[in-house]
């Protein structure tokens, strides 16, 4: 087999269960947010350099949802709207800040850089 394709078989299923993991929180399992924050944020770091600054918004709109559940257990739509639209201010003010350094440093210090 092609390692082209491999990886992109792999890329499939890891996308396949971030799919999973959001479609279960918001089916009534809100901690499943968090799951896929990070799976997402994993990814976003593999592709820092060519479109994960882009990727990364998902992220930010994903913890925006998961901090709405964990202050009030059984949110509005609105509430969430809210939550998802602080999600994607962080993402624009860091986009336009132009410094992407600060939300990889996580990953960076657990790889050792």
């Amino acid at each position: 087999m092609n390692a082209v394709l491999i990886a992109r078989l792999i890329f499939v299923g890891y996308l396949a269960l971030v799919g999973f993991c959001i479609y279960r929180a918001v089916n009534g399992r809100p901690r499943l947010y968090w799951v896929a924050a990070g799976l997402l944020y994993i990814m976003s770091t593999l592709f820092a350099w060519s479109i994960g600054g882009f990727t990364v918004v998902t992220v930010f709109v994903l913890v925006g949802l998961a901090i709405v559940h964990v202050v009030k257990k059984t949110p509005r739509p609105q509430e969430l709207a809210i939550g998802a639209t602080i999600g994607l201010i962080v993402w624009v003010t860091w986009l336009l800040l132009g410094d992407i350094t600060w939300v990889f440093l996580p990953a960076g210090i657990l790889l050792g850089g």
